[in-house]
């Protein structure tokens, strides 16, 4: 398939599946956006994060 003007169209970055996505990523992902917030928000909310549960 051609556009106009004999381009081809543009394939979006490939972005990996579900089955590529690891529990860490996901959780440095976000661990991320609280850092960007403030390092003492980060700080806490990582050691929350980190710290073992109680199942």
């Amino acid at each position: 398939m051609r556009l106009a003007g004999g381009r081809r169209p543009v394939r979006p970055a490939r972005r990996p599946g579900p089955s590529q996505v690891t529990h860490d990523d996901l959780i440095e992902k976000n661990l991320a956006h609280f850092h960007a917030a403030g390092a003492d928000c980060g700080k806490r909310v990582e050691e929350a994060a980190r710290a073992p549960r109680e199942d």
